[in-house]
């Protein structure tokens, strides 16, 4: 099964696929994914190898598994801004936080570094007296 469309992947409703000899189905990898599981961590808590994940990932994403979890972590983050930038037009103040700090990068050590620019008005005064 080749995915083309990348938006039908971690909806609810959607099919969930079992590929034949292995221990765990489509849900169970991409959840492990959904939560930003570190790479090396989904082999050892799927209890299987990278060679099989492979075979698991090319079965159902016609990818291996190193580009089947670039893509996947990077659809997550993708949601997740989304979401966050939606709870921050709202007026979320934990979610304007998050915005400021790491999606538009304006925290402290940013504004350490930052090139510090002072203006000085050092035109002649006119003598407005008439």
């Amino acid at each position: 099964m080749a995915k083309t469309n990348y938006t039908e992947f971690f909806k609810p409703g959607r099919i969930n696929h079992k590929v034949e000899g292995f221990d765990f189905d489509q849900n169970q990898f991409e959840n492990l994914i959904d939560c930003w599981t570190p790479y090396d961590q989904i082999p050892v808590i799927l209890d299987t190898s990278i060679t099989k994940l492979n075979e698991f990932c090319f079965e159902l994403y016609n990818m291996d598994y190193k580009d089947t979890y670039s893509r996947l972590t990077g659809l997550c983050d993708a949601y997740a801004r989304k979401t966050i930038k939606t709870l921050a037009g709202m007026g979320n103040t934990s979610a304007l936080n998050i915005m400021a700090k790491h999606f538009m990068q304006l925290d402290e050590q940013n504004q350490k570094d930052a090139i510090n620019i002072t203006i000085v008005n050092d035109l002649e005064k006119k003598n407005d007296d008439r």
